[in-house]
């Protein structure tokens, strides 16, 4: 519980670090004690008679340096010989850096470990004149006890401690460090309380907050009761485990919760994104009204790993045997997971839990992988041609599949092995919108010549070639054949007014009355006739001039024709507005039903019929241009 209301803390960017020795110690660099036991080893013989080995680390390096008449130039080569080698490790210092939730650190420890870590993205804080740099984009390291980089800074010896404590009432930089305490939540690791100068240090953190300060958390493995209850007294809160240990537990845990502090508000953008930059991800993110949302991932060089864990709803057995097909290899493509077939499910992108079904992951969408992307050109001779395909080989024990994807066509050829012999199948898709004219030909060309059993030669970028024929498909062929009259007519058309026709769908294209159009526009165009069934009758008023009246009596006897004019007649087709001038219809084997009862003047209306049941339409002049 402890240790969860740590990590709620740390993720709401409320925690300060402080570090001490033990969290450098798996890099290979002493303890407070170590260290001491280090400096005690390097006394001369006389002076091991009358110094204790157990001494504390202050009152140890106080004697030294006394001995040597306030000197510590030695004292800073033994510290230097010390902790200037290179670590056996900066794997948790870097694990840390990759948490930007922390804002600052501060650290009783003199080793690099943190510069390595941080990089180029620290500054170290380590008197009144640095603190301006504390306010930068990089991250503050607080040195409290110095670094080597700079001797006079170096608090070691007694001495040096007294005169720290003498003055940091009128420090700035120990001001700046309290307000941080007061404002933060601390976390301390690598801290013993068997070292009475930690205890000292406590103490003196304890007296600088007074009694309102924040709750405090101490790691460490394996502590005394009677220590825990000391450390309660401070507010300070006892969490079982090595800095090694909490870090990893912390990184899982800030994994597992990030995308959704985002979208609670509890994260703010800047630290989400630093958070993914570390693991090569990045971000792009949107406001909402309480906070932010993830609008895409991408990885470096556009690549990045992520981790799909889901478990669907028992019941629908049909439904798992087509997932269980799709995941075995026996078919390729894409398969969706509709949410309501998701019992749980977790999406991790690098290690970062993204989303799951209780926040809203939604439906799976899942696309195959192809094996290889070949680039070719197909030839059927001189006959037909296209260049620069690209297609996509599918594998598995089950199924060999080529898929080329052009325009708006998908063209698939599968192989599948069965226990007694191998079986090719050819599959053709079409999107419901036809983009281009000129795109639709070169797709139905191909289908055509695949389907008609054509052979054809494959032309690889390596130089190699494949040559083959399919199985000729009749019905096919003729599907293709449809399709492949009504584009190369409306390329006419296209040529002809000069426009281009664009995006139409599938049912537009298929339409009858669309199609009628279309040869009414090319009849006029070509300046041909178009012949129509006609069961009539036209029905039309006459006069009874006494002209009128014999052409009339002709027309029953064959000896007169029956036209009209209608015009300028204008059309829609595909959206396009064309002209097609004066349309005429001539009547063919005309004849008037009632023609008796107009010549006995009993009726002026005629009823016209055609023997043979046609009519024939075409255009008395070229058409005009227009377009809208």
């Amino acid at each position: 519980m402890s240790k969860e209301r740590l990590f709620r803390a740390i993720r709401k960017e409320q925690v300060t670090l402080w570090a001490g020795a033990g969290l450098s110690m798996y890099a290979g660099y002493p303890s407070g004690k170590g260290l001491a036991h280090r400096i005690y080893h390097e006394l001369s013989e006389e002076e091991k008679q009358y110094i204790d080995p157990n001494s504390l680390l202050p009152d140890l390096t106080e004697q030294f340096v006394r001995n040597r008449n306030g000197k510590r130039h030695e004292l800073n080569t033994i510290l230097k010989n010390i902790y200037q080698k290179a670590p056996d490790s900066i794997e948790y210092h870097e694990k840390i850096a990759s948490i930007p939730h922390f804002k600052e650190i501060i650290t009783t420890n003199y080793d690099p470990l943190f510069e390595k870590g941080y990089d180029d993205q620290c500054h170290l804080i380590l008197r009144d004149g640095d603190l301006p740099y504390a306010k930068s984009a990089k991250v503050p390291i607080y040195k409290i006890h110095g670094d080597l980089s700079d001797l006079a800074t170096i608090l070691i010896t007694r001495k040096d401690y007294n005169r720290f404590f003498s003055d940091r009432d009128n420090s700035v930089y120990w001001s700046y460090i309290k307000s941080v305490m007061a404002t933060k939540t601390l976390l301390f690791i690598g801290y013993t309380l068997e070292d009475p100068n930690v205890e000292t240090l406590f103490d003196d953190i304890c007296a600088a907050l007074g009694p309102n300060q924040r709750e405090s958390f101490f790691v460490a493995p394996s502590m005394s009761q009677a220590k825990i209850i000391d450390l309660a007294k401070k507010n300070i809160t006892y969490i079982d485990s090595t800095g090694e240990k909490i870090i990893d537990e912390l990184l899982e845990n800030v994994n597992r919760n990030i995308a959704d502090d985002l979208r609670d508000g509890l994260v703010s953008s800047d630290t989400f994104m630093k958070f993914c930059a570390t693991r090569g991800v990045y971000t792009e993110i949107g406001a909402e009204e309480n906070g932010f949302s993830l609008k895409s991932l991408t990885g470096r060089s556009n690549q990045v790993e992520g981790n799909l864990i889901f478990t669907l709803k028992d019941g629908d057995n049909e439904f798992q045997e087509k997932f269980e097909e799709f995941i075995s290899g026996k078919v390729f493509g894409d398969f969706e997971v509709p949410e309501d077939k998701i019992l749980h499910a977790i999406l991790s992108i690098a290690g970062i839990k993204i989303k799951d079904r209780e926040s809203g992951l939604g439906k799976l969408q899942f696309q195959a992988i192809p094996k290889k992307l070949l680039k070719f050109d197909i030839n059927f001779g001189i006959e037909f041609a296209l260049s620069d395909l690209v297609g996509r080989l599918y594998g598995s024990k089950h199924l060999i599949e080529l898929k080329l994807e052009y325009k708006e066509a998908v063209f698939k050829i599968q192989l599948k092995e069965s226990e007694e012999f191998s079986k090719i199948h050819f599959l053709f898709r079409h999107s419901e919108i036809f983009t281009k004219t000129k795109d639709e030909i070169e797709i139905y060309s191909l289908l055509k010549h695949l389907a008609s059993g054509n052979t054809f030669t494959l032309h690889f970028e390596d130089g190699s070639t494949y040559r083959e024929a399919m199985q000729k498909m009749q019905h096919m062929v003729e599907y293709a054949d449809h399709y492949l009259a009504y584009f190369k007519k409306l390329k006419e058309i296209e040529d002809h007014y000069e426009v281009q026709f664009r995006n139409m769908h599938s049912e537009a294209v298929s339409n009858e009355q669309n199609l009628d159009i279309l040869n009414n526009v090319l009849a006029s165009i070509r300046k041909e006739p178009i012949l129509y069934r006609w069961d009539g009758p036209l029905t039309s008023t006459i006069d009874f001039e006494e002209d009128g009246v014999q052409r009339l009596s002709d027309v029953n006897s064959g000896g007169s024709s029956i036209s009209a004019t209608f015009g300028p007649w204008e059309v829609y087709l595909h959206k396009k507005r064309l002209m097609l001038g004066t349309r005429m219809v001539e009547f063919l084997d005309p004849f008037i039903a009632n023609l008796e009862a107009i010549l006995n003047r009993k009726t002026t209306k005629m009823e016209l019929y055609s023997r043979s049941k046609q009519i024939k339409i075409f255009y008395l002049e070229g058409p005009i241009n227009e377009l809208e």
